[in-house]
Parts: C-alpha cells; structure tokens; sequence
C-alpha cells in the first residue's frame, strides 16, 4: 500500500525546520499541549485538502511563524515517491493517487460542526468539500439557484422534488447507518434526523429557493444540548461522521490498492472517559484497517491504551510510536521536534543520577501512569483517568483478571456448545454433565490473573502520595531523606514494570 512516508514543516506555526520519517503503516504521536501537535495535524489539513481545493492556501501566510523571516514551506512525501508541496501560498504535486473519498482528517473541531447548529443542513453545506456524497445535492441547489432568475416555479419545481428525493434518501442513510454505529460504541440512545423540504415561492420579481432544514433528535428530543451530557453528544458526531464516511467509501469502492487511504485524528476525543475511547479506537480498528493510520493526543493514559490495543490487535508490526516536545534553541526560543516514545524509568534514572530529584519524580509518575493505563485496560478497573483511583481500585481487588468481557465471551461460548451436545444428550448423567460444565468453565479462567500479593506488596512499598503524586511540596528535595526516597521508588517501579511486562508477554 501506498502511504505517507515523511512530512517537512518548516516556517509554519511553532516550526522552524521539521522532517518527520513515518517508517511504518501507523503513527501515534504524544505531546503535551502547546507543543505543537495541532500544528502537525493542520499542516496536512492544508497539503491534503489544499491539493483537492487551491484556494484553501490563500492565506496560509497567516500562519508563518513568527521568529522566522523565511517562507513557509510545507511537504508531504509518499512511498511511491510522489509529493504535494506548498511553498509560500502556492500549491504543487505530481501526485496521482488521490482520491477525496480517502482522506479523512479529523479533529475536536469538526466534530463540534455537527453539534454547533440547530439546523444541521447548515453543517452539511460547512464540510460538503470533505465528503463527495454531497456533490449532486449542492450542484442542484447552485443549478436551480442560478436559473431562479429566468425560471419560473412551475418549471423548476420537478427539479426541486427531485433535490429533497435526494436528501430524504441521504439522511434516512445517515440516519440507519448512525445508530448502528452507536450500537457498536456501546451507548443506548437512538437519533432521528427529520427533513424540511426546499420550497419554491415565487414572488413579484423572482422566484426565490427556500433552502431545506435538517434537524437531529436524540431520544425524540430536539433540544438534545440541555437535556444530554457532552459525552453523549460527542458520540453523537462520531455516529454520524463514521456514518458519512461509510456512505462515501460505498458511493465510491475503495477498489485501487495504489490509492492513499488516510485517517489523522488529533485530540478528536476530548470530553470522553477512556471506556468510551476504548470502544471508538476498536471501531477504528475494525474498519478502517486498510488505511494509514495518523493519531495526536495529548493524553498519556489514552496513549498508552491505544498502544495496548494495538498488542491485543496483533499489530505492533505495523505501528510506530513517537513523542512531540518542545526543543531549547540556541537563541533561547522554543520548537517542536519528534522522539522516539521514551523510556520513562531510564530517562528517571538518569535524573536520579544527575541529582535532579524533582524531575526524577515526574518521570516516575509518567510511568506509574502509564503502568496504571495498562491495568484500566487489561482488568476493565473502570473509566476515570485520576491515578489515585486507578491505584486505590486494584488495591481492593482480590483477583485481577485480564480482559474480563473475553472470559464472558469464552463462558458463552462454552455454556451454549454444552447446552446444544451434553446437556440434552441423555446417555450422559447429571453428575457427569455437571463435571463437563465446571471444567469448561475453569478453563476460562486459566492463566488469566495476575499475582495480586506480589503486585500489592509493590504497591503498598510505594511512597505514592509523598515521592511521587505529590512531589511539589518538597521544598527541598534535594534532601538526604528525599535520596533516599526516590531511589526506593524506582527500584519499585521497576518491579511495578516488570510484573506488568512479564503479564503482557503471557496474552
């Protein structure tokens, strides 16, 4: 497959002079916020969407950074050795595997289009660019608009039927396909997209087009942002842009191999808890797994879940991690620059080392939080991000248990293959079929828990609260009793580190 091999920045925005090489199908980007994701993410949003509309990059100089008396210079580079490059305000490519139905780049503001308007046409009109679908529905309304002048209603008015035919059609698309999605992200509510047709009135110098209104409905309720959380709602958009994406990717087979498919998601999830984020990266998983895969967050729990998953899914081989943070120039002034992802416990080691005990600690905290990560996803602890929690849920655990909704998948599985052949077999007795149920059920439960008395000793040694969730109140911890302190943490975490490696490497 095609993809999307380096991306050069320079100029633009916080960057100066940035090449990053993607070397493998997937790319998971982590930085702090401010340190120039977005940045990234919208330097392609002007190479990909620039090459499908010039005039996008009209007033991209807007953008040049500020420290620098150079141009802006902006290139993408493929593994078919093609290229898209804006230098200054103009465009140039030799591409020739571009499609628009391929490229998808996502982020919390367009999602907030879908939400941000009473009347949802409007939204439609704001991303029609994005999504070819809406082609022969915008080119009738352009088409009727610039005859309204010399037409007269009666003429006119079978091309206005047909143009609301084609939108009942697409929203009751959007509609089916909307729900179904949110079936599959887990949540309960059903959503109604109700159309008020174009109308024709004609009047004493011309005939004037009254555009069509779209209005969404959640549980029957119009006014769906008083009455349902940010959460729900940002489900929502997700259902619908998911949808909308089916729908354009049916309109158009993605039947060339050649072609690029890319899907960049920059911090697209804020507002939601991680079991939400869980089930909306597996959605991803599954249906988008022909396409390059581009995602910025500033999330290290979320970071280090996706990661997971991505162990679970069997598709290290096709990922590769990196961490975005600002760089200290000679002149003193900051710039983004692209790491590989780092080794937290090496990097607080080194700290240690070089007597830095306040950053030691929180590079000791990066890792705790990273660890914790890993346990929200392997034994479903629960939603919330707070480390606290997270430390204070496995505390109260007897048994850890690893993947919890795959054993009551297994269960299922084993309980209705007994039902269909044991249980109704009557040369079988009760005694015996009860022995064939019991060992069916503890292989479940084989070699899936962890050590929980080892993992607690670990945890109770753990000065959490003083060394390391809390280190801003040392005062002075350059302290003997703070040497100490932090030397104990990070042969803990190193033990933390490895009972959770050693319980990776068994799924």
């Amino acid at each position: 497959m095609v993809k999307v091999s380096n991306l050069t920045i320079k100029n633009f925005k916080f960057y100066i002079n940035e090449s990053i090489d993607i070397n493998s199908q997937n790319f998971l980007i982590y930085g702090e916020n401010g340190v120039g994701k977005s940045s990234l993410f919208q330097s392609l949003y002007y190479l990909f969407y620039g090459y499908f509309d010039n005039s996008l990059i009209n007033h991209i100089e807007q953008f040049k950074n500020r420290d620098s008396s150079e141009d802006i210079e902006l290139e993408v580079e493929f593994s078919n050795n093609e290229n898209i490059k804006i230098d200054k305000d103009s465009i140039s490519s030799n591409v020739s595997i571009l499609e628009k139905q391929n490229i998808y780049l996502l982020d919390y503001k367009f999602l907030d289009n879908f939400t941000d308007k009473n009347d949802f046409f409007i939204t439609l009109e704001n991303i029609q660019n994005r999504f070819i679908i809406f082609d022969n529905i915008f080119n009738d309304i352009n088409n009727i608009n610039q005859t309204l002048e010399v037409a007269s209603s009666e003429s006119l008015n079978p091309r206005r039927v047909e143009l609301n035919t084609k939108l009942n059609q697409l929203i009751s698309n959007i509609e089916d396909k909307a729900n179904q999605i949110i079936i599959k992200l887990k949540e309960s509510f059903t959503i109604k997209i109700n159309l008020e047709e174009a109308e024709l009135e004609e009047g004493a110098l011309r005939t004037k087009l009254h555009k069509p209104k779209i209005y969404i409905d959640i549980d029957g309720i119009r006014d769906f942002k008083s009455h349902f959380n940010e959460s729900k709602i940002k489900i929502l958009s997700l259902a619908i842009v998911f949808a909308l994406i089916k729908i354009n990717q049916e309109h158009s087979p993605l039947t060339d191999k050649d072609n690029i498919k890319l899907l960049v998601l920059d911090d697209f999830l804020s507002s939601l808890d991680m079991g939400n984020r869980l089930y909306i990266m597996e959605y991803i998983f599954n249906n988008f797994e022909e396409y390059q895969k581009i995602i910025l967050t500033h999330n290290s729990l979320f970071f280090n879940i996706i990661k997971r998953l991505i162990h679970v899914h069997g598709k290290f081989d096709k990922w590769e991690y990196k961490n975005i943070y600002q760089s200290l120039k000679n002149d003193g002034l900051y710039e983004p620059k692209i790491l590989e992802d780092k080794d937290y416990l090496s990097d607080a080691k080194t700290a240690f080392d070089n007597l830095d005990y306040e950053q030691c600690g929180n590079l000791l905290r990066k890792e705790i939080e990273r660890i914790i990560a890993q346990s929200t996803f392997l034994f479903r602890t629960g939603k919330k991000e707070i480390l606290e929690d997270a430390i204070t849920h496995i505390r109260q655990r007897n048994k850890y248990y690893v993947n919890s909704n795959f054993i009551l998948e297994d269960m299922n599985i084993y309980y209705e293959k007994f039902k269909t052949k044991q249980f109704i077999n009557e040369s079988i007795t009760v005694d015996r079929k009860l022995e064939i149920l019991m060992k069916k059920l503890d292989k479940c439960f084989e070699d899936i828990n962890i050590n929980s008395d080892k993992l607690n000793q670990i945890l109770e040694n753990i000065n959490f609260y003083q060394t390391i969730l809390n280190q801003a109140s040392h005062y002075e911890s350059e302290a003997e009793c703070y040497r100490v302190e932090y030397n104990e943490a990070l042969e803990d975490v190193k033990k933390l580190k490895e009972v959770f490696n050693n319980f990776n490497k068994s799924q």
